[in-house]
């Protein structure tokens, strides 16, 4: 896995954890030796205060993200986009959907969109359909308490998009009332 890459990983792995984390983690994770691993991790928490959020380690917690979930999600995000766009980044990210057992979790919401997309005769191409379904299980596995954070005016915005209610349905078939 290039050097470049195994910071991304880091991040959208412990963006979507279930457990504290070690750096024993992000060695199995990425099939490298303790040191590799140490010095992704120093390169993952300075991409992440590029996005102002903080990769920390605490003996209770082990690492985890510190900011507002709006960075925190837009750096996923800009992570799932970069990674789609290399030779295996698809497998990759797939690769950290299986290292938390979740690929139950990507079916059901590749089912969830599919019907969507088939009930209301909505047309998507093929490749963007595979990203948005990668956003949506991303934002699902966080399963956080903290919500979104938008000013009236980008509320506003995104009501009007034609879409809205579509992606409402989809949150409320998702999410089960969670924002």
């Amino acid at each position: 896995i290039p050097e470049d890459t195994r910071r991304l990983l880091i991040y959208l792995y412990t963006y979507i954890r279930s457990e504290a984390l070690s750096n024993y983690h992000y060695q199995l994770l990425l099939g490298v030796s303790k040191n590799t691993a140490l010095t992704d991790v120093k390169k993952a928490k300075l991409s992440c205060e590029e996005w102002n959020i903080s990769l920390i380690y605490s003996r209770k917690e082990g690492y985890h993200l510190k900011g507002t979930e709006n960075n925190k999600w837009k750096y996923a995000s800009y992570c799932i986009d970069y990674l789609l766009s290399q030779p295996l980044g698809k497998e990759l990210i797939i690769l950290i959907i299986k290292s938390w057992r979740k690929e139950e979790e990507l079916v059901l919401v590749q089912q969830v969109v599919d019907s969507l997309v088939k009930n209301d005769q909505l047309k998507l191409v093929k490749s963007r359909k595979a990203e948005m379904i990668l956003h949506i299980l991303f934002v699902k596995l966080r399963n956080k308490t903290e919500k979104f954070q938008y000013t009236e005016f980008e509320k506003q915005l995104l009501q009007r998009q034609l879409l809205f209610e579509k992606g409402k349905q989809l949150a409320a078939s998702l999410f089960n009332g969670k924002n």
